[in-house]
């Protein structure tokens, strides 16, 4: 009972605390206004639980600069292209931060974003940016710097979800707010959820270990009756660091990923163009040309998993030793067993189906076609394309895709070895066809005639990059390779270096890259490819509308290369 009566103190104290912050609050804006303010950032208060739970430090101070509440206030067209909102809404931000709508990763480093219930004068959601950790005065604090009505949210909220960017949320409001604009939330094991009291109270989050809330839930009650913060560290925040920090490297190497040293940099052979300079602390990828020293960025835009999951593995074991250390030390780490794990597969297939038709402009029919012969599925969590490896009737691997149409992303399923995705037109293959992924893979069967075109005895296969192990194997049984990589240097390299014979030189008389640059450069030229625009959300495929587009011109081409 004592516990009980103990905790409701807490929560009536903290309470209380933040009635006393709304009003502090309310009167430096008033001051403001009426140009009584005596300069320097309004304190909104303490960082409340929703914004320490989702990556900020609890011990600092939430402010905001006059210049930031000048252009909230201000009319677009006036100086300062202002948002043009009212008093009223600027002093119902702290509370709307205690208790939002949900908190996504912002957009630029050690940032985040919160979306309020709060509606601007064009009904508009009402968003508020957070600068974390920022100096201001030789103090550190947790800066506001935008509050905005968002244009378009479901379009905005949809690419936030597909990115893997939502932290936390209340669960109840986000359902209201996804379905009031036809969305759906995504699974909850991808982000911390909580309820009303999060304004008040810890009891009800959920989504981190029960040890790590526990910790947090243990904060001296001197922070809910000071009026200066508690300099406890929280350990929500700390466990954000450490996985932003975090050795990459190590990561990869202990979940089974081969690497290749080159130079002071070592490539992940399982990912395209991805490389790890731990001299610097810092990954590049140059197939999407991105990069940066925030771990947790390249899992979350490089493998496309949630903020949450990218949190929880890279802060599970981390070290704080560097890589330079552990090698110089001569230190060692079991690296583990690739254990396969094959996506599960969505009840439906809509947001592939949307995506390689709408965005990649593959011809509705060949999408159904790898469906129905059970060569591409959609993962369930993440949206993904899957395309499996299949071997002697069994999946042994999976190439994947991200159906995100700003974020690229091109992998493999854990624990696949050296195996590939292949579409066979008959049981005895003479001739394969080979490629650097699926999605060229169905570009180039896109634009083959199959009524001229012989396919007998022919597969097509795709490596998820550049891996000529499962190519000598099919070499070495007699059958006949015919290069289809990229038209670069890597692609280049690969086939002089295994001696590949290149299938035509296409690619490079067309001046692109890969085959379904080619696809839909030769769509955009003859304006005639019937490829219809598909919504992923309520898609129902019309037979009459997936005819493949036709290449007349291009016949000549395919019989240089001799396809079938």
């Amino acid at each position: 009972m004592t516990d009980v009566k103990e905790k409701v103190d807490i929560n009536d104290l903290k309470i209380k605390k933040n009635e006393q912050e709304n009003l502090f609050f309310s009167e430096q804006l008033n001051n403001f206004i009426n140009h009584t303010h005596k300069g320097g950032n309004l304190v909104l208060g303490d960082t409340p639980y929703s914004l320490s739970i989702s990556g900020a430090k609890q011990d600092l101070n939430i402010v905001i600069a006059p210049k930031t509440i000048i252009k909230c206030l201000k009319s677009p067209d006036e100086k300062y292209h202002g948002h043009e909102l009212s008093i009223d809404i600027m002093s119902k931000i702290p509370d709307e931060l205690r208790n939002p709508v949900m908190v996504f990763k912002g957009s630029v480093d050690n940032s985040l974003v919160a979306i309020t219930e709060l509606i601007d004068n064009e009904n508009r959601e009402i968003m508020v940016a957070i600068a974390l950790n920022d100096v201001s005065r030789h103090h550190e604090v947790n800066r506001i710097s935008s509050v905005y009505g968002r244009n378009n949210m479901k379009a905005y909220l949809e690419k936030q979800v597909s990115q893997g960017n939502l932290i936390s949320c209340n669960k109840n409001k986000a359902d209201r707010m996804f379905q009031s604009l036809g969305l759906q939330l995504p699974p909850e094991e991808t982000y911390i959820s909580f309820n009303d009291s999060i304004a008040h109270s810890l009891d009800s989050v959920k989504g981190f270990g029960e040890k790590t809330l526990n910790t947090i839930k243990q904060i001296p009650e001197t922070a809910a009756k000071s009026k200066k913060p508690t300099q406890k560290n929280n350990p929500f925040s700390e466990k954000i660091n450490a996985a932003r920090n975090a050795d990459l490297l190590l990561y990869f190497e202990k979940n089974g990923y081969e690497t290749e040293k080159k130079g002071s940099e070592y490539y992940i052979k399982e990912i395209k163009g991805l490389c790890i300079n731990p001299s610097k602390e810092s990954w590049y990828s140059h197939y999407d040309e991105i990069g940066g020293t925030n771990s947790i960025d390249c899992l979350t835009k490089i493998l496309n998993k949630d903020f949450k999951t990218a949190v929880e593995e890279l802060s599970s074991g981390v070290t704080n030793i560097s890589f330079q250390q552990r090698r110089n030390n001569g230190q060692h780490f079991e690296k583990k067993e690739k254990e396969l794990k094959i996506p599960e597969r969505a009840e439906n297939n809509n947001r592939v189906i949307a995506y390689l038709v709408n965005t990649r402009k593959i011809p509705a029919e060949i999408v159904y076609e790898f469906i129905n012969n059970g060569k591409l599925y959609q993962e369930k969590n993440t949206g993904n394309a899957v395309f499996p490896h299949i071997k002697n009737g069994h999946i042994v691997g999976a190439e994947i895709v991200g159906t995100s149409s700003h974020v690229r992303f091109k992998g493999v399923a854990a624990g696949t070895e050296s195996s590939i995705f292949s579409a066979a037109f008959s049981q005895e293959t003479k001739k394969a066809y080979v490629f650097e992924s699926a999605i060229d893979l169905m570009s180039f069967y896109a634009m083959v005639d199959k009524e001229k075109n012989n396919l007998d005895g022919i597969a097509f296969v795709s490596m998820a990059g550049l891996k000529s192990g499962a190519i000598k194997e099919l070499e070495e049984k007699g059958i006949q390779i015919l290069s289809c990589v990229d038209n670069d240097e890597r692609g280049i390299k690969f086939e002089t270096d295994n001696g590949f014979k290149r299938a035509g030189n296409m690619l490079e008389r067309e001046g692109v890259k890969d085959w379904n640059e080619l696809w839909q450069k030769n769509m955009e030229a003859e304006k005639s490819a019937d490829v219809p625009e598909i919504n992923e959300a309520d898609y129902k495929p019309d037979e009459n509308k997936n005819n493949p587009a036709e290449l007349d011109n291009f016949e000549q081409d395919y019989e240089e290369i001799e396809v079938g």
